[in-house]
């Protein structure tokens, strides 16, 4: 599993990419594809890595693609030129992210609000950026309940460590609720080839109610 250092060393992310590439094929890569195929607009995908999920948005008008990690963000500009499509990387942050109000149609969270320091900023920053009527689409592990809870509790300062601080016990839907968005699909599932701590596993869409602005 990464730390944040090895996330800087250009070896190790070629190594991961390569890695998540190959996990893609069982999973999560049919998830991200039932989502992001079907995304039309200008899609703004928030942490996006290096891009691995680039090759989804073929249906979008437009493509923005953000990622506070230097090292792969080179990784993505490299992987943005062989899609067959425009996209448009951009070095930042979930919380602020780099583009001005009202200006994208979706925001995309695959495996990135475990991540982030405060999820109930981002998706602030996702309102703020969503034009009236907008949606996310997102992909993400939250916290389980019963004796799989109780193993997370156990074993979450180990993962965080170990997983770059990704934290195991969040409540993610309950987050995009309180943030002012309606669930409008929701799909909860337990990947056979994930590890069974990094589970439940939630997908789906939630839109801006009518009227709403960021």
């Amino acid at each position: 599993m990464p730390t944040l250092h090895d996330m800087e060393d250009e070896d190790f992310v070629r190594r991961f990419d390569e890695m998540q590439i190959s996990m893609d094929r069982l999973w999560p890569g049919r998830s991200r594809r039932r989502l992001f195929s079907q995304l039309r607009g200008h899609v703004l995908e928030v942490g996006a890595g290096t891009g691995n999920n680039l090759r989804y948005y073929e249906k979008a008008d437009r493509v923005t693609a953000v990622e506070p990690n230097p090292v792969m963000v080179d990784f993505m500009k490299e992987r943005a030129q062989s899609v067959g499509y425009w996209v448009e990387v951009v070095q930042g942050s979930a919380d602020p992210v780099p583009l001005p109000a009202n200006s994208v149609d979706v925001v995309v969270y695959s495996l990135v609000l475990c991540l982030v320091p405060d999820a109930a900023k981002a998706l602030g920053e996702a309102r703020r950026v969503l034009r009236p009527g907008g949606r996310i689409a997102f992909l993400e592990h939250v916290a389980a309940r019963g004796p799989l809870g109780l193993l997370q509790r156990r074993l979450e300062p180990w993962h965080m460590r170990n997983a770059a601080g990704c934290e195991l016990r969040r409540d993610t839907v309950g987050t995009i609720r309180d943030a002012g968005f309606e669930i409008t699909a929701l799909y909860r599932h337990h990947p056979f080839f994930n590890p069974p701590w990094v589970a439940p596993v939630v997908e789906g869409f939630a839109r801006l109610p009518a009227g709403t602005t960021g």
